[in-house]
């Protein structure tokens, strides 16, 4: 049988010692601006969406459209 990956039920969140992992929430912008912020040196060098450093509201904006999708 054949699921489509949406149709499927996964456990949120994945929990472990050293992780936790769960989708993307509704205020997490201020983390995900703090950690592109903090690497943005690294970053820009590989990543072709780190032209600019974010705002914070771009990182809300972000998050958002994550949760949504």
């Amino acid at each position: 049988m054949n699921l489509k990956p949406i149709l499927l039920d996964l456990p949120a969140p994945i929990t472990t010692p050293r992780l936790i992992l769960r989708p993307p929430q509704v205020g997490d912008g201020i983390a995900v601006n703090k950690a592109v912020l903090e690497s943005f040196d690294t970053l820009k060098q590989f990543m072709p969406w780190a032209k600019e450093k974010p705002s914070l509201a771009d990182s809300e904006e972000f998050v958002r459209q994550a949760a949504a999708n």
